[in-house]
C-alpha cells in the first residue's frame, strides 16, 4: 500500500505507524524509512518496547513502548482517518479499542478480521501486479 502511494505520488496525509520489540525485529524498517520521505504529507512513528543497546531513538525509532491511544493522539491522527491495522489477534483487539474514538473507518467495522483479509487480498494482488511471486 505504501508503495502504491509513493509510486502515485499521492499528496494525502499518510501515517506510516509500527511497533517492535526492537531493530532486529522491525521487518519493512529500511523500505518505510526510503518511501516516507517520497510522501509530501508522510508522517512515520515507531515504538519499541524493547529497544536493543544499538537501536537509537530518533534514527530506528520515536518512543519506547506500544502503540497505543496516547500514541496516536500524540501523532495526530484525524478522526475522519481511513485506518488499516495488521498485526496478531490481540494487537488487533486492543487497536479496536484505542482507535474506537480516534479512527472512523476502523470504529465502524464490525469485522477486523473480515478488513484484514481484505487489506491483505489487495496487498497481495498488488504485489503480483508488481511482479513479485507471493505464496
Amino acid at each position: 500500500m505504501l508503495h502504491a502511494l509513493a509510486a502515485a505520488g499521492s499528496t494525502r496525509q499518510v501515517f506510516w505507524l509500527h511497533g517492535a520489540r526492537d531493530r532486529q525485529h522491525h521487518p519493512f524498517a529500511a523500505e518505510v524509512r526510503r518511501l516516507m520521505p517520497v510522501l509530501l504529507h508522510g508522517r512515520s512513528y515507531i515504538c519499541y518496547s524493547r529497544p536493543g543497546a544499538d537501536d537509537t531513538i530518533s534514527d530506528d525509532f520515536d518512543a519506547t513502548g506500544h502503540l497505543s491511544r496516547t500514541v496516536f493522539e500524540k501523532v495526530g491522527i484525524p478522526r475522519e482517518a481511513d485506518v488499516y491495522v495488521c498485526g496478531p489477534t490481540r494487537f488487533m483487539t486492543e487497536m479496536k479499542e484505542a482507535l474506537a474514538t480516534v479512527g472512523k473507518a476502523f470504529a465502524e467495522k464490525t469485522d477486523a478480521v473480515a478488513g484484514l483479509q481484505a487489506w491483505q487480498d489487495a496487498s497481495v494482488k498488488y504485489a503480483k501486479d508488481q511482479g513479485f511471486t507471493v505464496s
